[in-house]
């Protein structure tokens, strides 16, 4: 994170305050502004005091720091587990070390020794806040109208950055330093009694300072907590710490929120209208295809009436094309007669069998050279006559024809009355 605003109190409830900002990942976070110390007031009004005089725009990180009456702080060690399952196993472990019920207390920890990958253990460091004392201080929080990211004890960000030494500051506790046990990687509160007190901790050797105040001892609190949020580790830790009603939490870049909320519902509408133009082409389309295929449909139905009619007319072709046709030269011979006959004799029969033709003739008068004027041309051959005469005077013709190439044999030609 980029910038960080951290406030502290100590055992008097005097509230400090220091802005740090951090430009570089390999870079030594600097102080940029102080505020502080603040004895007026309750600490609701002390904390938003401190908190106007440092905030120019909106930090990346608020973080509240101090003591609590009643407090419970200590490191305790336990089997390596996954950090989910932490919370489960303490149930069953703080009863067996607290003197108190651990459900009066609100519980917070971290991990202290996270990074070491070949731990065998966790090293949790534990800040258990009275019940009470802990619906106390957020009512301060509220009054100070105030949204914070966490509050924690300072000593929970000692380690790793100060792992190698003790720590002991007179106006927060004064009897009482934070030490390393036997064990390097643990840490408990021990009275000092006559021993001589641990070195301080200077904190212009943890952070760069950009201000006129000199960093002195009383500060240490709020420079381990800010470097605490600039190292990375509370964004690991947070989710173990006390977790803070809805009213304290931060709403940060609620523009950007807003704006991508309108941008959802933005993108939702116009996916509906895609979703919606899709539908419509797709409907139009199957519109389309289904007209084009009752098209289709009718003109295929046509088509085989069409081709039905044709097979007919192809079945009668090819049955004429069977037949046979032995009397080609019948329509000729019908155009011979026509000419040759006189205008008072008319054709009553006409019967054709193969290449022969009987022939049956009505006539109002005799003509005896019929036979020789019907076998003119070579279109046929008269074989023979047979005539009747009728009392009317007229007469009918039965004559027999041979059209060429026949073969028939007829009688000899001549007339035969009856």
């Amino acid at each position: 994170m980029r910038s960080c605003v951290v406030l502290t109190w100590n055992r008097e409830r005097e509230v400090r305050g220091v802005r740090t900002e951090k430009n570089g990942r390999n870079d030594l976070p600097a102080v940029v502004a102080v505020a502080g110390p603040f004895r007026e007031g309750e600490l609701g009004q002390r904390l938003h005091s401190a908190y106007a005089q440092l905030v120019t725009d909106e930090p990346d990180c608020i973080l509240l720091g101090g003591m609590l009456p009643g407090e419970l702080l200590f490191d305790l060690a336990m089997p390596k587990i996954i950090e989910s399952a932490i919370p489960s196993a303490l149930a069953y472990e703080l009863p067996c070390v607290l003197p108190q019920n651990p459900e009066n207390y609100r519980q917070s920890f971290r991990v202290v020794n996270r990074g070491a990958a070949d731990a065998k253990e966790n090293h949790l460091r534990l800040w258990l806040a009275p019940e009470p004392e802990w619906d106390r201080l957020i009512g301060e929080i509220d009054a100070a109208q105030l949204k914070v990211d966490a509050v924690l004890h300072p000593w929970l960000a000692v380690d790793p950055l100060l792992a190698d030494r003790d720590l002991w500051l007179s106006d927060w506790e004064d009897e009482y330093a934070f030490c390393r046990q036997e064990r390097k990687e643990l840490r408990q509160m021990v009275p000092c009694g006559d021993d001589p007190m641990p070195d301080g901790v200077n904190p212009e050797e943890l952070i760069s300072n950009r201000t006129e105040t000199a960093l002195e001892a009383a500060w240490l609190p709020a420079i381990l907590l800010a470097r605490y949020a600039h190292d990375s580790y509370f964004a690991a830790d947070r989710k173990t710490l006390f977790r803070l009603p809805g009213s304290c939490q931060p709403q940060r870049c609620v523009r950007w929120r807003q704006l991508a909320v309108a941008l959802g519902i933005i993108t939702f509408i116009l996916l509906l209208l895609l979703a919606g133009r899709n539908w419509h082409d797709a409907r139009t389309r199957y519109t389309q295809i289904t007209e084009a295929e009752a098209k289709v449909g009718m003109l295929l139905v046509k088509q085989q009436r069409i081709v039905q009619k044709n097979l007919v007319i192809e079945k009668a072709i090819q049955k004429i094309a069977e037949t046979k046709s032995g009397n080609a030269e019948i329509p000729a011979l019908l155009l011979h007669l026509t000419k040759k006959l006189p205008d008072k004799m008319w054709i009553t029969s006409f019967r054709c069998k193969d290449q022969a033709v009987d022939l049956t003739i009505s006539a109002g008068e005799d003509n005896d050279n019929i036979l020789t004027l019907l076998s003119e041309n070579g279109i046929c051959v008269a074989k023979n006559l047979r005539k009747q005469r009728n009392p009317d005077g007229t007469s009918v013709l039965q004559l027999f024809l041979e059209l060429p190439g026949s073969g028939i044999d007829v009688p000899e030609s001549g007339v035969r009355k009856l």
